[in-house]
């Protein structure tokens, strides 16, 4: 059995997977105890020419194609084929710094956890130019103490990109945390219940993942897809929430969790102020049920009131919600 392997989804990264495979295998780690999985999810592009170099280059590189299905999809198919006794997830735009992954490796035999969580540089890539100096602001939170997944996220912030953790393969099987098959969110609701679910994991105060942002990315540029796939994901990570004895006996889980899926729900207003008014109302429309429900479970949450009071007013009235987002488009639109 290898050590780790890194699984990379990846659609349409012709520009970027090179980048990427480079800095997996520039770090010093023996051949012999990583392997690099990728799954093309369909491209159209140049990349499975990109991807059939690296494999005829290296032994221990894998390639896979799907149907276009989503990421989800695509960590699946890589973890089941995966021999690594440990996962690195990395987006294929994304890469990581020189590292000593054989200490992270040690951390987690040690420890036998099954997530450790480390931070990530977010670096803003426009044109030819880009910049990092930014974290995702987590090298505050407690580390090298061994918590249950429930303790580490009441005492921890903790982000939902899987790139930001190192999972136990095993543990990922005996769970059956497989992701769901969307296209788009399924990162969400996929880490809230592995965190959840944990029973050793582990923060390390140190970066070697970068994150690279684009004007390009889903989160810059929104889709209907992608919209009515968040709702459902945050709903779904209530749903799991719901059945669990552990969430409903700790009033801080409830409350921590509550309002970190307010702030997840925070984003998808950010994006309708970015999409013509058609898809505006039509992602309405078409959550609804979802913010109905979504409502019914938030017993517990008390930052974000906005955020909050916008969620109910959703629930009841599309129009509503519709006018109020019209009405700051219109202001943004007056005021740039």
């Amino acid at each position: 059995m290898r050590q780790i392997s890194f699984i990379i989804p990846t659609y349409n990264s012709s520009l970027y997977i090179a980048r990427c495979l480079d800095s997996i295998y520039s770090q010093y780690l023996s051949m012999d105890l990583f392997e690099v999985i990728v799954v093309d999810d369909g491209s159209t592009d140049n990349t499975r020419n990109i991807l059939i170099e690296y494999r005829n280059k290296y032994s221990n590189f894998m390639y896979y194609t799907q149907m276009n299905s989503g990421p989800g999809g695509a960590r699946n198919l890589a973890i089941r084929q995966a021999h690594g006794e440990y996962i690195q997830f990395v987006d294929s735009d994304d890469y990581i710094h020189q590292y000593n992954f054989e200490r992270l490796i040690s951390i987690c035999k040690s420890y036998d956890l099954d997530i450790l969580g480390v931070d990530s540089y977010i670096q803003a890539e426009t044109g030819e130019t880009s910049t990092y100096s930014l974290t995702n602001g987590y090298r505050e939170n407690k580390t090298d103490i061994l918590f249950c997944g429930r303790e580490y996220m009441i005492y921890n912030r903790f982000i939902a990109s899987p790139c930001c953790y190192v999972f136990k393969r095993q543990f990922l099987i005996d769970y059956s945390l497989f992701y769901r098959k969307t296209k788009g969110c399924e990162d969400i609701d996929h880490t809230i219940i592995s965190l959840f679910m944990a029973r050793r994991i582990m923060y390390v105060n140190e970066i070697y993942y970068v994150c690279c942002v684009r004007s390009s990315s889903l989160s810059h540029l929104p889709t209907i897809a992608f919209e009515l796939s968040l709702s459902k994901a945050i709903l779904y990570s209530f749903h799991f929430l719901d059945k669990q004895n552990e969430y409903h006996s700790s009033i801080n889980l409830q409350r921590i969790l509550s309002d970190w899926l307010v702030y997840i729900f925070k984003i998808q207003y950010n994006h309708l102020y970015m999409l013509p008014l058609n898809e505006v109302f039509h992602i309405l429309q078409e959550t609804r049920g979802d913010i109905q429900k979504i409502v019914s479970y938030q017993k517990c949450s008390n930052k974000f009131l906005k955020q909050k009071m916008l969620l109910i007013v959703r629930a009841k009235s599309t129009l509503a919600i519709f006018s109020y987002i019209l009405l700051q488009k219109l202001y943004n639109r007056v005021i740039g």
